[in-house]
């Protein structure tokens, strides 16, 4: 799966899960590849780059699920997201610059 195919269907992911993803000539990109991962609570306690390293390798952290869900929710009300583009965009912005 790559991030918009992710985001498109994220209402289908397990909330507590963590999205991972590989960076695109240093960024994230709407058809980055996507690896997501049911974490145990232990698991949860380690760094995100150790649980990539561990399962996933090439791999980094992206946003956990319930964070897109949330994102998703309330970008749809917003007539500038109204496309799954801009939508996957605004959501790949703030991973990088603001989570």
């Amino acid at each position: 799966m790559n991030i918009t195919e992710v985001i498109a269907a994220i209402e289908e992911q397990n909330e507590d899960a963590v999205i991972f993803a590989k960076m695109e000539n240093g960024k994230f990109t709407n058809t980055s590849e996507t690896v997501i991962l049911d974490l145990t609570e232990a698991e949860m306690e380690m760094y995100t780059d150790e649980i990539a390293q561990k399962y996933c390798p090439g791999f980094i952290y992206f946003l956990e699920v319930f964070i897109v869900k949330e994102m998703v929710v309330d970008l749809r009300k917003v007539e500038e997201y109204s496309t799954l583009t801009k939508l996957v965009d605004r959501i790949i912005y703030y991973a990088e610059f603001d989570a």
